[in-house]
């Protein structure tokens, strides 16, 4: 699993410094529109939804698939796979159709017009940029899905990574040209034509004997994948909620300025995310093989083991981002960024660092087992709670409201979503929690008092914020290597040290 999630985390590290070079940049070149790119990918995210969990789904059936060795059965679900995305393909053109009238009425005429008169045009010609971007990435889902079902991560992330800078190149040679949102879009489409192409002929030559036949569609293959892809609707209903209409919320009650700051913050909380969910997407095709199998006790070793790597990344970046985090965003944005978007980032931090390892871990372990519909229902209601406290605190405390509307469901999904899990997989909740937190949470006060220290010497300038950023995790990894995973059964870093060390000497 170790290089599987080590080529995912390469391709969020990747995706991460996209965003860090291009969040500064578009504002800087694009100015105070980039507040309307924003509001597009809020606006059209929801279109996401209509791929109905299938990217998940299709997965899961790959790999159980592939465990047992079925090739009719490979082939017969990879093809109802492709039918099923040239479906909701089309039906995003036309509800995205739907949608440019409503995203119309409700920001280009009130907003734009009002802000930015002379871009009328381009908002609205990239909103219908971004629908083509939208549907053609449902089709892009499929040649991946075939890799992660045969757990060739590696090249999936290959094909992705180049993606992503090619998409970094173009956006900052074409804004020095041609300073536009228009410009993102037809990169952004480009680009992923681009992927869908490579990745199709990747999966023909690496698994020639997997053949994709929408002519020859099984009705009970379809319906096997929709059965287990609803549920997992909910779980992404839920996500867009969490974290992607807030954007709509901002731009349609907050000040104009609001989306793109609080984007800024939650930024960094998606890119952590990301980088935490490339673990889950790696359990679940392993967890599926090893059900097959019938091995609930090696489950239950992935299930602690990961876990508790996802909760110790969390507390490195997120107690840094809490301390720190702030003058970070002065330095990496400006100082009209330090205030209210760095009170948002602690805020959203301070949540996360019980709902990311959850998040990042539990979901995919549940999904590998067939058991979809926990996460979904809790995510959805998540989601919703989400929405409705954000609706009530947008108008008095703006963005912080809306950060801690997005904050105390985050700590209910991971209290409850943990229990589920451990239930799922016939594990002691007082066992899993000693395991992941016990040594953890002791681990963590001293480098919390490391980072304040810090934090008394007033740091400014990105520079100076990488230094410390690089002392706090020497640091940290010191209390981690002989504290915390000291004699663990599952990861005896300094074990493997030695065993490093006198295999070159």
């Amino acid at each position: 699993m170790l290089k599987n999630i080590g080529s995912n985390w390469v391709r969020n590290i990747v995706t991460a410094a996209f965003g860090f070079v291009t969040t500064p940049y578009i504002l800087h070149k694009v100015g105070d529109p980039a507040n309307a790119w924003e509001v597009i990918s809020s606006w059209t995210g929801v279109l996401m939804l209509l791929a109905m969990g299938i990217p998940m789904a299709s997965s899961k059936i790959f790999a159980s698939a592939i465990a047992s060795g079925d090739e009719d059965d490979l082939n017969a679900s990879v093809s109802a796979s492709a039918a099923l995305y040239l479906v909701v393909a089309g039906v995003a053109l036309l509800v995205g159709a739907i949608l440019y009238f409503c995203f119309d009425v409700a920001y280009v005429q009130p907003v734009v017009m009002e802000n930015w008169p002379d871009l009328v045009g381009d908002v609205r010609l990239a909103f219908g940029l971004v629908v083509v971007f939208i549907a053609l990435n449902f089709l892009a889902q499929l040649p991946i899905g075939v890799l992660v079902g045969h757990q060739d991560f590696v090249t999936a992330n290959v094909i992705s990574t180049l993606g992503v800078v090619a998409k970094l190149g173009l956006i900052v040679g074409t804004l020095l040209v041609w300073p536009s949102i228009l410009v993102l879009a037809l990169v952004t489409v480009g680009v992923l034509a681009a992927e869908l192409v490579v990745g199709l002929v990747v999966v023909r030559r690496k698994y020639p004997r997997v053949r994709i036949d929408i002519r020859r569609v099984e009705g009970a293959q379809v319906k096997k994948i929709v059965g287990f892809s609803i549920w997992v609707l909910f779980l992404n209903l839920g996500i867009k909620l969490c974290f992607f209409v807030n954007g709509i919320v901002l731009g349609s009650f907050g000040d104009a300025t609001d989306p793109y700051q609080y984007k800024t913050a939650n930024y960094l909380m998606v890119m952590l995310i990301e980088f935490l969910v490339a673990i889950g997407a790696v359990a679940l095709p392993k967890v599926a093989h090893l059900q097959v199998k019938g091995d609930m006790k090696a489950i239950r070793a992935v299930y602690l083991q990961w876990t508790k790597v996802a909760f110790s990344l969390t507390l490195m970046a997120g107690l840094y981002l809490m301390v720190l985090g702030p003058a970070f965003l002065n330095a990496w944005m400006g100082e009209t960024y330090k205030k209210e978007a760095g009170e948002c980032l602690v805020v959203l931090m301070a949540s996360c660092l019980l709902f990311m390892p959850i998040r990042g871990v539990s979901v995919g372990v549940l999904m590998g087992l067939g058991k979809a519909s926990a996460p979904g229902i809790v995510f959805m209601l998540m989601g919703l709670l989400n929405l409705g406290l954000s609706l009530a605190l947008v108008g008095e405390y703006g963005m912080l409201g809306v950060a801690v509307a997005t904050a105390i469901p985050n700590v209910i999904f991971a209290a409850v979503v943990a229990r589920i899990v451990c239930r799922a997989i016939d594990l002691s909740l007082t066992e899993f929690v000693t395991h992941v937190c016990g040594r953890a949470v002791i681990g963590a006060i001293p480098v919390v008092g490391v980072l304040l220290a810090m934090s008394r010497l007033d740091p400014e300038g990105m520079p100076y914020l990488v230094a410390l950023g690089v002392a706090h995790c020497a640091v940290f990894a010191v209390v981690w290597i002989s504290f915390v995973y000291r004699n663990d059964p599952h990861i005896d870093v300094a074990g493997r040290l030695r065993s490093l060390l006198n295999r070159k000497g």
